[in-house]
């Protein structure tokens, strides 16, 4: 059968409606496509339309697109659909196929009354890649802002203070003997009043001297001097009364429960200048002439005390409020999107629930400047930055389902079956000469980086991490290793680091803060041994939790660590296999992101190209 007889094409001519076109193309070439960096497969027509004019026929195709161009409409959009007939079932199935031409695409041959030109897809899929580069201001999606706390308790408070006399017998030049001092008290905090180990993290140091000159020796000839300190420390620690374990990590004792707060430190004030002998004074309810105060700021408090950062924007809302202007739905049982309960019983998505089902979006200068009177109102982004820093931090992938479904999953949640089985008797002949395979070199790093949008501990620290690495033949014997970037170009988690660089920041950062019921959480950080605030949102602790699935090889080094890692990606490029293939399998029995098996074992394709009237379809396949 030909082309003409098993489709039927239709345009929507502008200003005119729906006008039925008969290409006289001998064949189509449908290509599934994955597409680059994410799970989804796209169907494009390889095949551009080949349109003429026909008068013995009554076809007039390409006066009706050349009309439209002499007019100036090349940049119309004109939408193609077409209709498929399978012989197989005496089916047709409408609309099976959406597009669109763009008339400055074409190959005009004018004499010839002809054009050739390609049809651009026009599906769901076409939307969200379209859309979703386009910068929007995240305070136009979603519920409206919320606020969040780093504390579930209350803030406790204790100052200890002490007193000692240094003896500088002789007396030492003026600056060695306040350097001296110094030194002494930095190293001798009060602390006589708590105990170590239950959370007391120290806010405020500070000290006062008093000179007092003896005379000493055997006729009182000589002079030292006694330097009379009184040194404070206040403390402070993160209380809850609850009578079970708080949620979230680091708490200590119980009840009541304890923990350690974060702090950034503020410049020292000291007796050398104005400003600090304000300070001191003020401190210490008289006039000092000789001291220093240091001060900590604890994360989370604005100058008046209070702990709410205000403005944030809950991403699952937003990106809901996004994706439905592509008719999608999202579901995530990884994010707690609109679960579905699908998803598999595995530790990725036990440690989700407390990482990932709360993540809230701020607008960075929100809470680089947490004084500030005005919130942010302009917040800009674009879905694809999203959904790629969450691909970065948490090993997860997008898929599109039927229904306009947008998924987004950890990756163990997908497992590949087996839907076309080529090891049959019924296929042997079309792939018993096909042994070879090659290497995807691109795909073999030395290394994987993961980075923020900027350094914020650099290499090591816990928001930074270190990469992880690959310690084998593959990578080791080449001379210029290949080394793979992952990027969350526009995000950051590090608060810490935000609130001690108020200055730093451009608005165009978003900081990504990971809550449970409004409490920004903590974690235990694998490379540092610390509770850190957002610990859950570095990447020492994000690699171990979610990276130890589908890397490229079946081991490697997270933190510095050999780690095994579970189901490597497929590296191995067959060479092609083109098999017959009924228009009713190709209609209903084929799905390309199920696995192909052949003498290589199960690969998934890479790309799948289908011929009609041929009915001969070509794959790519990648294998472990």
């Amino acid at each position: 059968m030909t082309i003409s007889e098993t489709h039927r094409f239709y345009l929507d001519i502008p200003n005119q409606g729906r006008k039925q076109v008969y290409p006289f193309n001998s064949q189509l070439r449908w290509v599934d496509k994955k597409k680059e960096g994410y799970r989804f497969y796209q169907k494009t027509l390889e095949s551009p339309l080949i349109l003429m004019d026909a008068p013995a026929s009554g076809i007039n195709d390409f006066q009706v697109l050349m009309d439209l161009e002499r007019e100036g409409k090349t940049c119309e959009r004109v939408d193609v659909v077409i209709d498929k007939y399978c012989p197989c079932n005496e089916e047709w199935t409408e609309e099976y196929y959406k597009g669109y031409l763009r008339l400055s695409k074409g190959e005009w041959d004018v004499s010839g009354c002809k054009v050739t030109i390609p049809v651009e897809v026009n599906d769901t899929f076409t939307c969200l890649t379209t859309e979703w580069t386009k910068y929007f201001n995240l305070f136009d999606y979603g519920d409206e802002p919320i606020e969040v706390t780093p504390f579930y308790g209350v803030l406790v408070y204790q100052q200890c203070q002490y007193d000692h006399t240094m003896v500088f017998d002789p007396i030492p030049p003026w600056e060695t003997m306040i350097a001296q001092i110094k030194s002494y008290v930095w190293n001798n905090f009060a602390d006589d009043c708590i105990s170590s180990g239950e959370g007391w993290t120290p806010i405020k140091h500070t000290y006062k001297a008093e000179f007092e000159l003896k005379h000493s020796g055997l006729f009182g000839n000589d002079l030292s001097m006694h330097v009379h300190l009184t040194v404070r420390t206040q403390y402070a620690r993160e209380m809850s009364l609850d009578i079970s374990e708080p949620p979230g990590n680091g708490w200590i004792g119980g009840p009541p429960w304890f923990r350690a707060v974060n702090i950034v430190s503020l410049p020292v004030l000291d007796h050398t200048t104005s400003e600090g002998l304000q300070a001191l004074a003020e401190e210490w309810g008289e006039t000092v002439d000789v001291g220093f105060l240091s001060i900590n700021q604890i994360v989370g408090l604005d100058a008046d005390g209070n702990s709410i950062l205000t403005n944030g924007k809950e991403m699952g809302p937003v990106l809901e409020d996004w994706a439905e202007q592509c008719d999608l739905t999202i579901i995530s049982n990884f994010f707690n999107i609109n679960p579905d309960e699908t998803n598999p019983d595995n530790e990725y998505y036990e440690r989700a629930e407390y990482d990932a089902h709360g993540i809230v979006l701020f607008q960075v200068t929100d809470v680089a400047r947490i004084d500030e009177t005005e919130s942010a109102t302009i917040a800009l982004t674009t879905f694809k930055k999203i959904i790629d820093a969450l691909k970065v931090a948490f090993n997860v992938d997008v898929d599109i389902e039927d229904g306009g479904v947008l998924r987004i999953e950890h990756k163990s949640y997908w497992q590949r079956p087996v839907n076309m089985d080529l090891t049959l008797p019924a296929f042997f002949t079309w792939i018993k000469s096909k042994w070879k395979y090659t290497y995807d070199q691109a795909k073999l790093p030395k290394r994987e980086h993961f980075r923020w949008a900027v350094e914020s501990d650099k290499t090591g620290g816990d928001f930074d991490g270190y990469p992880i690495e690959y310690d084998n033949n593959c990578v080791n014997d080449i001379d210029d290793p290949q080394e793979e970037d992952y990027n969350a170009d526009q995000f950051l988690t590090n608060i810490v680091h935000v609130v001690n660089n108020e200055d730093f920041f451009d608005s165009d950062i978003i900081l990504m803060v990971s809550t449970t019921d409004g409490v920004i959480n903590y974690a235990v950080q694998p490379i540092s041994g610390r509770n850190k605030l957002n610990g859950t949102m570095s990447f020492g602790y994000l690699l171990p939790r979610y990276h130890d699935h589908s890397r490229p090889f079946k081991e490697g080094f997270i933190n510095k660590i050999q780690t095994a890692f579970y189901r490597s990606l497929r590296n191995k490029i067959q060479a092609d296999i083109s098999i017959p293939f009924q228009c009713d399998d190709y209609m209903n029995n084929y799905d390309p992101s199920g696995l192909v098996k052949t003498q290589l074992g199960g690969g998934e394709i890479d790309k799948a190209t289908y011929v009609e009237p041929d009915g001969q379809l070509t794959l790519t396949l990648k294998h472990k």
